[in-house]
């Protein structure tokens, strides 16, 4: 059978008969002085339309490179969105990073300022100093 390319030549499987039903013309009863509703050629002519139309159906329905297209489209919807995505995860986990390597040589730096003799000695220090205000305080009051 020929399907919608007729003018090409072009062919395709054959439909299985039980898949190419055509739409019968609905019929009403005729009362007196009314015509037929739809004439045989008019049925006919609607037969036949509806039988190319199941065959075009069946045809896209089936043919791979209507599916290939539709994958296609599919793609160049969904791929730029998810590149997007990607980049920003990618922009997001390397940011993540640099703050956390700023972490680890904070903590670091604290490390060796607590082991710092100079600190240790400004430290008591300042201990000194605090407990000298407080006993001038209670002296005062």
């Amino acid at each position: 059978a020929t399907c919608c390319r007729r003018a090409t030549g072009h062919t395709h499987r054959e439909m299985p008969q039980e898949q190419v039903s055509p739409v019968k013309a609905p019929v009403r009863k005729k009362k007196a002085g009314e015509e037929k509703w739809l004439d045989v050629e008019s049925k006919r002519q609607a037969t036949q339309l509806t039988t190319s139309l199941t065959e075009y159906a069946y045809f896209l329905a089936n043919d791979p490179s209507v599916a290939q297209q539709r994958i296609a489209q599919n793609i160049h919807r969904s791929v730029p969105a998810h590149v997007a995505r990607t980049e920003t995860a990618k922009s997001l986990a390397t940011e993540a990073k640099g703050v956390n390597e700023d972490l680890i040589l904070t903590i670091r730096d604290l490390e060796n300022v607590c082991d710092n003799p100079v600190f240790k000695s400004v430290h008591s220090k300042l201990v000194c100093a605090t407990e000298f205000v407080k006993h001038l305080i209670t002296e005062h009051d």
